[in-house]
């Protein structure tokens, strides 16, 4: 259910063009994928591109946001 709502928010940001709304959703995705790790025995290495992973895509959809805001404003 969290991670439903967590991509409902997610998608409702870049709807809105909310960068604020989307890092929250992201932040609650995050707090699912952190959880996770506690819960589940993964190798370190597993953990590591996991977490790298998770940076990444941090990092695209705010710089997609920002792009997408960018070509409206232009």
């Amino acid at each position: 259910m969290v991670i439903v709502i967590g991509i409902l928010t997610v998608l409702d940001g870049a709807k809105q063009n909310s960068l604020g709304l989307l890092n929250f959703g992201m932040m609650i995705l995050a707090a699912l994928i952190i959880c996770r790790f506690f819960d589940i025995q993964f190798s370190f290495v597993t953990r590591g591109l996991l977490f790298v992973l998770a940076g990444t895509g941090f990092l695209a959809a705010n710089y997609w946001m920002l792009k997408k805001r960018g070509s409206n404003e232009s």
